[in-house]
């Protein structure tokens, strides 16, 4: 038997009218191969009873199930859409370019189908709920993102079929920054985590699977940002605790730009670094409620995508 080229991998995704229910893939996320994780997480109950032998183990059974799945690669601003639907609903305005504007309400986030296509066959993880998502911006590469869902166990499904993007990645040096309504040309990187505790819901219905996945508050705390030090701006915000405006904007292109917006952040750590031949700033900052981001923070997708994620 032959061994299975890893490459000829792919993943598929679409967002679900009910919960748990499969959907075909819609549209398909370029992913790097290292970061494509799996994990189904079924129960295994242990059966160590008195059997009058001298065993310890007995048997093993089934317990209920659930899975999750994780990945990272490059922003394409077009199919990554989904995963800002960790914040909240996309209201989808203009025409052509059209803008996708994601903000948090009380409704529950979106669940999705995720189809992986693992050489062999296409395994179908359902329900599958945002838990974590990270932007990062990066002067020396893409803009690229970590995701990571929680839903129900994987199932076989039918091989669908493979069509990738042709758009191009967002790229970190097309990124401008604003602070506290100014521009701001020393941040080198950095990287928002968009989080949720999301939980799989086991009810007595003759099932194991979920009833439901769960998603707890947004949260974007802990967010990274270095910076050259031509003087003690950043600092004295840390030591103030000054709560800026910051706006992170990958503006490609008229029809591909991803602008992150935290009305309201707080820095909550700064540390100098004197390591290399020139001086730079890790801040910590932690986004906090407000009214215009109606969230700690939230995000505006353009693109030529004509329908909502």
């Amino acid at each position: 038997m032959a061994l299975l080229l890893s490459n000829l991998s792919y993943l598929g995704i679409a967002k679900e009218t009910t919960q748990g229910t499969y959907v075909a893939p819609t549209d398909f996320l370029p992913v790097d191969k290292s970061t494509l994780k799996v994990d189904d997480n079924p129960a295994r109950l242990r059966d160590e009873t008195l059997r009058g032998n001298a065993a310890l183990l007995q048997g093993i059974y089934d317990g209920v199930k659930f899975a999750t799945v994780a990945f990272s690669g490059p922003f394409f601003p077009d199919v990554c859409g989904h995963l800002l639907k960790i914040i909240g609903p996309d209201t989808i305005a203009g025409s052509n370019p059209y803008t996708h504007t994601f903000k948090l309400t009380s409704a529950q986030p979106s669940s999705y189908s995720l189809a992986d296509f693992d050489v062999v066959e296409a395994r179908g993880f359902v329900g599958q709920v945002l838990d974590t998502l990270t932007l990062k911006f990066d002067i020396n590469g893409f803009v690229t993102y970590d995701a990571s869902f929680t839903g129900w166990a994987s199932a076989a499904q039918s091989t669908p079929s493979n069509v990738q993007t042709a758009v191009s990645p967002l790229l970190g040096w097309n990124t401008s920054v604003t602070v506290a309504g100014g521009a701001n040309a020393r941040v080198i990187s950095a990287e928002f985590t968009f989080k949720r505790n999301v939980t799989p819901v086991f009810t007595m219905a003759n099932t194991q699977n979920p009833k439901t996945v769960w998603a707890g508050p947004l949260m974007l705390d802990g967010g990274k940002i270095r910076a050259i030090v031509e003087d003690n701006t950043e600092l004295n915000y840390f030591l103030n605790n000054t709560q800026n405006a910051l706006v992170f904007n990958a503006n490609q292109s008229a029809s591909a730009a991803l602008a992150l917006t935290a009305t309201k952040g707080a820095w909550t750590n700064a540390l100098i670094d004197r390591s290399g031949d020139f001086i730079a700033i890790d801040l910590t900052v932690d986004a906090i409620y407000n009214a215009t981001d109606t969230g700690p923070g939230a995000v505006v997708l353009t693109n030529a995508k004509s329908s909502a994620y």
